[in-house]
């Protein structure tokens, strides 16, 4: 590992990176602060061995001016610690796997989704049909928008987005969550999480990594003050098309879409902007106009949107079988005894919660997505659908 990092001949980058845990007000900032090329090799310097600034300075190659400030922000955030004797300590989660674990890895991983794909999704797929038959159904019968609407109808889309909801909340587990807040840092935005990212190698492995790359999922809560009692839930993969990451997904965006797909604003020059950013982000189509005098635009609906809250949508889902949730512990000692060698002394201990419910981890979901779409049971997505896949608004009303 001592020939990575030196940042003029061979830099390492950060790649899958994401937050487990609570965000705060500068999480904008911090992101793109760890987006810096400078700030991932300062980190990757001193994850494996403790180090002075000089040390660090030396072994990234670059003037110890240049990184003072960086190791100070990155200090002042818990992202470095100040240890003994003037040196430095990275706090954050760093995967940087070899190639033989990372094969060994993925055949496991590999191997259990499959078992997963066999057993629970098909339980899956039948519900998702029910809710989408009954919704249908209830719309005519009552003469109103459906509790479930799906873009342009597409099956397809509700089975991606019913799926990944099912995989990301029913195999939750309150008390391996409870172990894992125990590690969140408290940062100086009054943010609480864990941060992780995982090393750019470039070696060549028998499948497609990036296929598999994952920054979780984020739920959206609208404050209690919020009269729509609006929340958004969604899961960012390599199969969507989202170029914005999370701190960019801002909640004012998700308001002004149910306003309009309420009646409560139509287009104008005062919020052209705020529909632009609607389309831009795929949340809005442009609708062809029924006829040449037609003035104002009008605009399909590209997102899942439910009705139904989100607790009662998860009490409709099935529960995961006794006998997926017991192959848990197999998994999960097998990706441990292969992945704990890979990380330094200080991250043993998380190194060892996180692989306690490794059925949770996305290394498991985004291959049970991948297994669906290579055997036919997902069907590819359109460059539109890739948009907002895997989102779903939940409102009360519509």
């Amino acid at each position: 590992m001592s020939e990575k990092g030196l940042l003029a001949i061979n830099p390492i980058k950060f790649v899958n990176m994401y937050y487990t845990g609570f965000m705060g007000k500068d999480r904008l900032k911090i992101d793109y602060k760890l987006t810096k090329l400078l700030t991932q090799n300062v980190l990757y310097s001193a994850y494996h061995n403790v180090k002075s600034i000089s040390e660090i300075a030396d072994s990234i190659g670059v003037n110890i001016n240049l990184i003072r400030e960086e190791i100070e922000y990155l200090e002042d955030n818990g992202f470095m610690e100040k240890v003994a004797d003037e040196k430095y300590q990275t706090n954050i989660f760093i995967s940087d796997f070899s190639k033989e674990v990372c094969e060994k890895r993925h055949s496991i991983y590999s191997k259990y989704a499959t078992i997963i794909c066999d057993t629970y999704i098909p339980m899956i797929i039948k519900e998702a049909w029910n809710i989408f038959q009954n919704a249908v159904k209830d719309s005519i019968e009552k003469n109103h928008e459906p509790c479930i609407i799906t873009p342009q109808k597409d099956l397809n889309v509700l089975l991606w987005s019913v799926i990944t909801f099912a995989l990301c909340k029913k195999f939750q587990n309150p008390e391996y969550n409870e172990s894992i807040i125990k590690h969140f840092v408290k940062r100086c935005d009054d943010s609480e999480n864990i941060y992780f990212a995982s090393i750019k190698n470039d070696y060549d492995l028998s499948y497609d990594e990036a296929q598999y790359e994952s920054n979780g999922e984020m739920d959206i809560a609208f404050g209690p003050d919020d009269v729509y009692n609006l929340s958004v839930w969604l899961y960012n993969t390599n199969f969507d098309s989202r170029k914005e990451n999370f701190g960019q997904i801002l909640l004012h965006k998700y308001s002004f879409l149910y306003d309009y797909i309420t009646g409560r604003v139509l287009y104008n020059n005062d919020n052209h902007d705020r529909f632009d950013e609607l389309l831009t982000s795929g949340l809005l189509l442009s609708q062809k106009p029924d006829n040449s005098t037609q003035n104002t635009p009008l605009f399909n609906l590209n997102t899942i949107v439910s009705t139904i809250s989100k607790d009662d949508f998860l009490a409709i889902l099935p529960n995961v079988p006794d006998e997926i949730l017991g192959l848990n512990k197999k998994l999960s000692e097998e990706i441990y005894e292969i992945s704990k060698s890979q990380y330094p002394s200080h991250k043993q201990d998380l190194c060892y919660e996180i692989c306690r419910n490794c059925i949770e981890s996305n290394d498991i979901k985004t291959r049970i997505l991948g297994s669906l779409l290579t055997n036919g049971i997902l069907k590819p997505l359109n460059d539109i659908q890739k948009k907002t896949v895997n989102t779903i608004m939940f409102c009360e009303n519509l």
